[in-house]
């Protein structure tokens, strides 16, 4: 997200209770296949990390947390 004034939203401040109210409005929301399009389309071209390159080859495991890390690692070897 853009920090400049292009931002619709410089120089404007939620409260913690408005951020909670619209974090839970988009929570279970499933996104249209023209939103995911959108996106999609916004991402083209942006170079990843290492690190989210190596995740989304399989490397490392999404969210998955130490254990399960670790548990991985010992079957593939």
């Amino acid at each position: 997200m853009r920090k400049d004034k292009h931002n619709p939203m410089y120089g404007h401040k939620h409260t913690l209770v408005a951020r909670a109210l619209m974090s839970k409005a988009k929570v279970g929301v499933p996104k249209t296949s023209l939103h995911r399009a959108a996106i999609s389309a916004a991402m083209v071209g942006k170079p990843k990390s290492k690190a989210t390159r190596r995740k989304m080859m399989g490397r490392t495991p999404w969210n998955k947390g130490l254990r399960k890390a670790e548990q991985s690692a010992e079957t593939s070897q």
